[in-house]
């Protein structure tokens, strides 16, 4: 899930938790990309050391004021809108030789841009994640 802060994010998170789409969710805050559409996260584990891991990104979401309804979107465009949207609060301490350089996006990679904060989207969603 990308999108700005208190663009639904976490909603649809809970939502596919609960339909048991999703079984595991790393903290949205501080996803890095990597190249070849490796996304790298810190795992929080309750009275554990935290872990970094690294998984395939295999589908993005991309919630946003720009759509008026689900679609599908090239790498492209979705390169263009991480590029625009705002890095999370946390990144300033992750290591950095330079500034923020995003990575190109995998031309595979399954992307739909959907309305934020509108739960009527969900819904594709669903479809999305369950045909994979």
């Amino acid at each position: 899930m990308a999108g700005p802060t208190r663009s639904g994010k976490t909603r649809l998170v809970n939502h596919l938790l609960s339909l048991g789409l999703v079984d595991v969710v790393v903290d949205d805050d501080c996803p890095v990309l990597a190249p070849d559409g490796v996304l790298g996260m810190l795992v929080p584990r309750r009275h554990e050391v935290a872990r970094a891991v690294c998984r395939p990104l295999r589908t993005l979401v991309l919630l946003t004021d720009e759509a008026d309804g689900a679609r599908q979107v090239d790498a492209a465009e979705a390169h263009g809108f991480l590029a625009r949207t705002a890095t999370p609060w946390p990144a300033p301490w992750l290591p950095a030789a330079g500034p923020r350089v995003l990575p190109e996006l995998p031309l595979d990679l399954s992307v739909v841009a959907v309305p934020a904060q509108d739960e009527s989207a969900f819904a594709v969603v669903v479809e999305l994640l369950s045909s994979r």
